[in-house]
């Protein structure tokens, strides 16, 4: 019986001779089939960093100069990574310049601006003038008319009688909140602004207006009044009055009041009609 043949299995990845091409040991120094010398092979591997193929005993790539088996970050994620850190770092400085300019800490950093003086105390000064209580009035009982029926004739077409329109609700009082009562006023660069309360929550109508009265001892001697409209709730005295008050008698007097104008324009209306109590009066010194 023939004995069977014997497989012979060749390993493709096994190293060849360069000049017959038949396979070789790995520690073989020369072929076996031609004599030829070989050249000692060596296992190589692959940089981490620079990606070269260098030997694998080498512990520093020859090209890079770095630890070949390192691995490191990919040049594209540095790039990226750095570019950011340089945009942010450029918004912060841009920004750090903006707030400097605009709310001049360059210049006061400098010294080219020097601080407001802030006074650390104010002192209040207040008159108290005590003026007599006026009598309240004395409502006398108005006698009233029974009506007297009558027959009347067949009307005539000469006229129509004239309904007389309702009177609009009278407002109450108006509430003054600023200046406080004889708050002094030291120089004609502070700001004199008067403020009260709004009689209605939705506002006056077209022809209501709030009545500012102001008076003071002008510089003749002779008490001066003043009378300003508006709609608002606030109205600034002009600088130019300080001048027309007498410099012994600096004290002005001011109250508000609601009236009704016929007409759009409260100066030129013939016709004004008080339709609220006056606030109560209150004074301030423009020294």
């Amino acid at each position: 019986m023939t004995p069977p043949e014997k497989i012979i299995q060749f390993d493709d990845d096994a190293a060849r001779c360069p000049h017959c091409g038949k396979r070789l040991n790995l520690e073989a120094t020369t072929c076996a089939s031609c004599g030829s010398e070989l050249i000692a092979r060596h296992h190589r591997i692959r940089c981490a960093r620079c990606r070269n193929r260098i030997p694998a005993e080498a512990t520093v790539c020859p090209r890079c100069g770095a630890d070949p088996r390192h691995k490191s970050l990919p040049r594209a994620l540095r790039i990226g990574a750095l570019i950011a850190i340089a945009l942010i770092a450029l918004a912060c400085s841009g920004w750090i310049a903006y707030r400097a300019l605009t709310t001049d800490v360059l210049a006061r950093g400098l010294g080219l601006i020097q601080p407001s003086r802030v006074p650390t105390q104010i002192i209040h000064v207040l008159y108290v003038v005590a003026t007599p209580i006026p009598p309240s009035p004395t409502f006398a009982p108005i006698a009233t008319i029974t009506p007297t029926p009558r027959v009347s004739g067949t009307p005539s077409r000469r006229g129509t009688p004239t309904v007389s329109a309702p009177v609009i609700g009278f407002y109450s009082a108006p509430q003054l909140i600023a200046p406080l009562n004889a708050l002094i006023f030291n120089s004609v660069a502070e700001q004199v602004a008067l403020e009260w309360r709004a009689v209605a929550p939705s506002g006056l109508h077209e022809n209501e207006w709030y009545a500012i009265t102001v008076a003071y001892t002008g510089r003749d001697g002779k008490p001066a009044t003043h009378t300003h409209w508006t709609r608002e709730t606030r109205w600034t005295i002009p600088k130019e009055w300080h001048a027309e008050i007498a410099s012994d008698a600096r004290t002005v007097r001011w109250h508000v009041g609601v009236v009704r104008v016929e007409g759009i324009d409260p100066i030129t209306s013939p016709n004004r009609a008080p339709i609220s109590p006056n606030s109560a009066q209150r004074n301030f010194i423009w020294k």
